[in-house]
This record gives C-alpha cells, sequence and structure tokens, in this order.
C-alpha cells in the first residue's frame, strides 16, 4: 500500500538529487581545466536540480501524506469503493479510469 502511494515522488526526488550531485562533482573536476564557462553553467544546473526536486518531489510527497493523514483519520472524499483508499485518474484506449493506491483495485 505504501509503496504504491509514495513510490513516485520517492523516486523523482531519488533522481533529481543523484543527477545534481553528479553534475556538481562532475563541475568541480571541470574548474580544473580549461572548460570554466561549461562547469559554472553546470554548476548552476546542478544547483537547481537540487532545488527543483527538493520542491517537486517535497511538495508531492507532503500532499501524499496529507492524503494519507485524511484517510486514516476517515475524512477522505470520493476514495475507493472498497477500502475508501486514495485514487490516482488515468485515461487510456478504453476510457476514463481510477485506480486505489490502496488496494490497486481499477475502477470506472
Amino acid at each position: 500500500m505504501l509503496f504504491r502511494l509514495f513510490a513516485m515522488p520517492l523516486v523523482l526526488f531519488i533522481v533529481g538529487q543523484g543527477s545534481a550531485w553528479f553534475l556538481l562533482g562532475w563541475a568541480s573536476k571541470a574548474e580544473k581545466t580549461v572548460l570554466l564557462d561549461l562547469a559554472i553553467a553546470t554548476r548552476l544546473v546542478g544547483i537547481l536540480l537540487v532545488m527543483m526536486s527538493l520542491i517537486i518531489g517535497g511538495g508531492w510527497l507532503l500532499s501524499r501524506l496529507y492524503k494519507l493523514h485524511l484517510w486514516r483519520a476517515g475524512r477522505l472524499k470520493d476514495g475507493c469503493f472498497y477500502c475508501n483508499g486514495l485514487l490516482s485518474h488515468h485515461d487510456d484506449d478504453e476510457g476514463f479510469y481510477s485506480k486505489c493506491l490502496m488496494c490497486n483495485t481499477r475502477q470506472r
């Protein structure tokens, strides 16, 4: 249940942080060579990646934590038919459907 709820925000956060720290490490090595302009630009991109992954991933994670709190308190509206869990909404070839993040049932 919790894996489906928190997997995507955590993946976004971890990938963003990992790629940013990789870029920052490469930029510090590139400063020792002639590529100073590229190192400065890479350092700026790395810092932006750190900030954006913190803001977007952290915000997404906090919103999921708040919805989990509402679900545990019994105040979540328009939840799953079976467990009253959180729903993620999707659209595919067969049409619009909702998928429960708690019990993994597909609902039309």
